[in-house]
């Protein structure tokens, strides 16, 4: 089985639309991000170079919630 960059089997990615796709990688960025920062949103919002209300809205619409956190 072939992968694409983003771990997705290519049969997988081939199935979603554009608009999933990128939703899918925009998930996994802000996650990402949110990690790295450690879910500091102002600080996180700075990095992505979006204001904080724009990230929360994002974070809505991706369906991201601090319940998303990774216990360390």
């Amino acid at each position: 089985i072939m992968y694409t960059a983003l771990g997705i089997p290519h049969v997988e990615a081939a199935n979603l639309s554009l608009r999933e796709l990128r939703d899918l990688v925009e998930r996994q960025v802000v996650l990402a991000k949110l990690e790295e920062n450690d879910w500091n949103i102002s600080r996180t919002a700075q990095v992505l170079g979006l204001e904080r209300t724009n990230l929360h809205k994002k974070m809505r619409a991706l369906g991201i919630a601090r319940d998303d956190r990774r216990e360390a």
